[in-house]
């Protein structure tokens, strides 16, 4: 099938008889949702992102026709008001992901609403490597810090102990002490995750 008609395919499998009875129920001009299941019309990015959503396909599988691997993360910590949690071995989730993400990706879960409107409880954190703080200055960062894993931008850093991180909220915590740093490359959304599993526990590299 192309993409025209694997979203047919998917309207009526969600139970939409008739296009049309699609396309008043999701606000979309008749002409344009029929262009799009006739072919005569491009499908835009967010366009697909709204049909994958309301005939619940994948958005994977409804552009490119194909089912998108399965991705496992690193969860190595909790990002939260809480100490942080740390474990003699690393978390592995695997899961259906929304976008490309590298395999060994390293992930952090969200566990309070402090970080908004940066990320919501639940969110899982994508990070990069382990960075040298004077690199990731004016960069949104995860940190550990006095036991406990920050979220926010990195807007100052005067000697080992006076690095100064502000929340998305514009919250300040003033004069920390980095244990590690590293550059926020991405937020995986609770409401968009499907399929999350949580493997056993497998032994490798602590981050903290």
């Amino acid at each position: 099938m192309d993409k025209a008609e694997r979203l047919k395919h998917s309207r009526i499998s969600a139970g939409f008889k008739t296009a049309s009875a699609a396309a008043e129920y999701m606000g979309v001009p008749y002409g344009t949702y029929s262009g799009h299941e006739n072919g005569s019309r491009g499908i835009k990015e967010e366009e697909l992102r709204q049909y994958s959503k309301i005939f619940k396909v994948s958005l994977y599988w409804l552009a490119f026709g194909a089912k998108r691997p399965k991705v496992k993360l690193n969860l190595i910590g909790q990002a939260g008001s809480q100490p942080a949690k740390t474990s003699t071995g690393q978390k592995i989730l695997e899961i259906d992901p929304p976008f490309p993400i590298a395999s060994g990706t390293k992930a952090l879960l969200v566990t309070t609403d402090d970080f908004e409107p940066m990320v919501s409880k639940n969110d899982l954190v994508l990070i990069g490597k382990l960075s040298d703080p004077i690199d990731l200055v004016g960069k949104r960062v995860a940190t550990l810090t006095n036991g406990q894993i920050l979220l926010g931008k990195l807007i100052e850093i005067k000697s080992n102990t006076e690095s100064h991180i502000q929340l998305h909220s514009g919250k300040l915590h003033l004069n920390l002490r980095l244990d590690w740093v590293a550059e926020i490359m991405g937020v995986l959304v609770s409401q968009g995750l499907n399929n999350v599993s949580l493997l056993p526990d497998v032994n490798g590299e602590e981050l903290a």
